[in-house]
């Protein structure tokens, strides 16, 4: 059983979760049990992550090529939120420098902040995307 490069094949491998709970198998030709358990929570985690950085990946892409209209939607979540996300949405316009009272998405400063925490996002974004598929198999 060669293929057309030469190789056998058979798969060989370790099988089980551990060291000591597995065995080498040689399954000659077959294809290896996967456990079912584990490969269910790969999956999960898999999707956990690609769903998580596409959100963060589409979000960053906004916040990089649409700053002023995510500062206004910010602003204006700020100022209709509780007690609690308000003093978060605060907190992100004090370290922004961005005036909660007037209309900090026509700030020239602000903008290029903004844009730095969009690419930022992104780029977390893509490598969550990239983990969970590498995750997927």
């Amino acid at each position: 059983m060669a293929s057309c490069i030469g190789m056998d094949s058979r798969q060989r491998g370790w099988v089980g979760r551990s060291l000591g709970r597995g065995r080498f198998v040689d399954t000659g030709g077959v294809s290896v049990h996967v456990d079912a358990a584990s490969f269910r929570g790969m999956t999960l985690w898999s999707v956990v992550l690609i769903v998580g950085g596409l959100a963060a990946l589409v979000y960053g892409s906004l916040d990089l090529f649409a700053p002023a209209t995510t500062t206004r939607w910010q602003v204006r979540s700020t100022a209709r939120a509780g007690k609690l996300n308000k003093a978060v949405g605060r907190g992100f316009q004090h370290a922004l420098k961005i005036d909660p009272e007037g209309e900090a998405w026509t700030e020239p400063s602000v903008l290029p902040r903004v844009r730095l925490i969009g690419a930022v996002l992104a780029l977390i974004g893509a490598a969550l995307v990239g983990l969970g598929a590498a995750l997927w198999q």
